[in-house]
């Protein structure tokens, strides 16, 4: 039993530090933005990588909420083949020559070597399974563990050292010393016989390593941290797996018409 459970250990750390090389390899997009200028869409950004290659593919693509995929026509500037690592790159998109009308509020999504900032893990909701052998370890497969607030390292300690906590704290409880108290076995009512008791021993309070209930606690807080991972990871390798679905099937949506100017009035930056 204790082999198997020193098996598992290892694959998920071979598995963790596999992940972990792999995704510092990937180029990062920092800083990017869009705004509208003169009925175009400006996307400002920078390409950061650590790997010796200074040219990239980048392509830009648009997702609406529902994970339709809009794929601009009319793009110029710092978009394509060759794109060099640096700052201030930018690509313009003449809204004008695609649509005349976006009903309905986009996020560009920006691939650089075929990988995006949003989706540069694109592992399924079956990569969950990693995280029920170790939490935080399947964050890795569906996710960019350097733009997690909560970092999959902090899940996995945060959980296990609840849980271990909890266990060490269920380990220090005893009882207080306990004490004979006499109790009263026969009353003969009859001739005046002396009433008769017996001592037993009476075991003292349990005593807690912090407070009451502080082992349930712990590990109740671990496990819940657990929980919430394995979901996370399902709900994750999800839209991952929609958002994939999409791009190979490419874009269905109408879009509507509107006489006059561009109608586009939304600008996020991430």
């Amino acid at each position: 039993m204790h082999y198997c459970h020193r098996r598992l250990v290892i694959l998920g750390l071979l598995l963790l530090t596999s992940a972990i090389l792999f995704a510092q390899r990937i180029a990062k997009v920092k800083n990017a933005e869009i705004g509208i200028q003169q009925n175009k869409a400006l996307i400002h950004y920078d390409i950061k990588s650590s790997g010796k290659s200074s040219g990239h593919s980048v392509h830009l693509k648009f997702l609406d909420k529902q994970y339709n995929l809009i794929t601009p026509n009319t793009l110029s500037g710092d978009v394509g083949a060759n794109i060099s690592n640096g700052i201030d790159k930018t690509i313009e998109w003449d809204i004008t020559n695609d649509f005349q009308l976006l009903s309905s509020k986009i996020r560009p999504v920006l691939f650089v070597d075929g990988v995006s900032k949003e989706f540069s893990s694109s592992g399924g909701p079956s990569n969950a399974i990693f995280s029920v052998i170790m939490p935080g370890l399947g964050d890795y497969f569906v996710a960019d563990h350097r733009l997690m607030h909560f970092k999959p390292y902090l899940r996995t300690i945060s959980s296990l050292g609840l849980i271990g906590l909890g266990i060490y704290a269920g380990n220090q409880r005893y009882r207080a010393e306990g004490q004979y108290i006499a109790v009263l076995a026969v009353h003969y009512l009859q001739g005046g016989s002396p009433e008769r008791y017996k001592e037993i021993y009476e075991e003292g309070d349990l005593q807690y390593w912090l407070f009451k209930g502080d082992r349930e606690l712990f590990i109740s807080l671990g496990a819940a941290i657990w929980l919430a991972d394995i979901v996370w990871v399902l709900a994750k390798g999800t839209n991952n797996k929609n958002f994939l679905k999409e791009l190979q099937r490419g874009s269905d949506i109408s879009l509507g018409y509107h006489k006059g100017n561009v109608n586009l009035k939304y600008s996020v930056t991430f």
